[in-house]
């Protein structure tokens, strides 16, 4: 579902494409640290040599979060507790989209709320994706 895009309470547009990356003898999905920098064909075929941890506790705990249930791969305290559920690729996308976003505020200095941002930009792909119209993320 690469090109597709939605509309962001802090970022605007957002452009989405899944980006995947040889990570030693797997792929694995990858993040930019830079909203609309774009990536280009160019990068076909290179090597990913520029891998950066992030300090930030939200931005560290939603990429963990995205990649243990897209990969399948779960803390034994997360499988006693029965979360280690695997998402399908469409789920996926979505989780893609809003871990995506998390990484752009927190770039741009935008998420001085961790909670209110993460609220907003799952709300926000989820109107977008889904066609959705939720206004309120309490139920």
């Amino acid at each position: 579902m690469s090109g597709v895009s939605y509309e962001s309470p802090a970022l605007g547009k957002c452009d989405l494409h899944q980006m995947y990356y040889a990570n030693g003898n797997q792929t694995t999905a990858g993040f930019c640290g830079t909203k609309g920098g774009g990536m280009g064909q160019s990068l076909l075929g290179q090597t990913w040599g520029n891998k950066r941890g992030l300090s930030d506790p939200t931005v560290s705990m939603m990429m963990a979060y995205y990649y243990a249930h897209s990969t399948g791969v779960f803390t034994d305290q997360a499988k006693a507790l029965g979360v280690d559920i695997i998402w399908g690729d469409g789920y996926t996308w979505y989780m893609n989209a809003w871990v995506q976003a998390i990484i752009w505020r927190y770039q741009q200095g935008s998420m001085s709320d961790p909670v209110v941002a993460c609220a907003e930009e799952l709300m926000a792909v989820f109107n977008s994706l889904d066609g959705a119209n939720y206004t309120s993320i309490l139920v």
